[in-house]
C-alpha cells in the first residue's frame, strides 16, 4: 500500500514537472524579464520614439536625444532656450512633409 502511494505521488510529481521542463527547454531567457519597471518604461519609450521616427520619416539623432534628456533630467543648462525650442517646433510643425504628418 505504501509503495503504491509512493509510486502515485512520484507519478504526480513527474507529471507536474515534465511540462514545465518542456516549456523551458526551448524558451530563450529574455533579459527584460529581470528589468525594473523604470527600465522597462524607459526602454518602451525609446522603442516608441523609434517607431514614431521611422513611421513619419523623421531624421532623429539619438546622441542629441540623449543629450537633451540628460541635460533636462540633471538640471543642466539647456543648449537651447525655451523660446528657441518653442519657435523651432512651431516652424517645424508647419513644414511640408512627404507623408502629411505634422510631426
Amino acid at each position: 500500500m505504501k509503495k503504491r502511494i509512493l509510486v502515485s505521488l512520484l507519478g504526480l510529481l513527474l507529471c507536474g514537472t515534465i511540462p514545465s521542463v518542456a516549456q523551458d527547454s526551448g524558451k530563450k531567457e529574455n533579459p527584460a524579464d529581470k528589468w525594473t519597471e523604470s527600465r522597462k518604461l524607459s526602454y518602451i519609450l525609446g522603442v516608441q520614439l523609434g517607431q514614431l521616427s521611422k513611421s513619419r520619416d523623421l531624421a532623429l539623432d539619438v546622441e542629441m536625444i540623449t543629450r537633451g534628456l540628460n541635460d533636462f533630467m540633471k538640471g543642466n543648462e539647456l543648449a537651447m532656450s525655451p523660446q528657441q525650442i518653442q519657435q523651432f517646433m512651431a516652424d517645424y510643425s508647419v513644414k511640408p512633409r512627404k507623408n502629411n504628418w505634422p510631426l
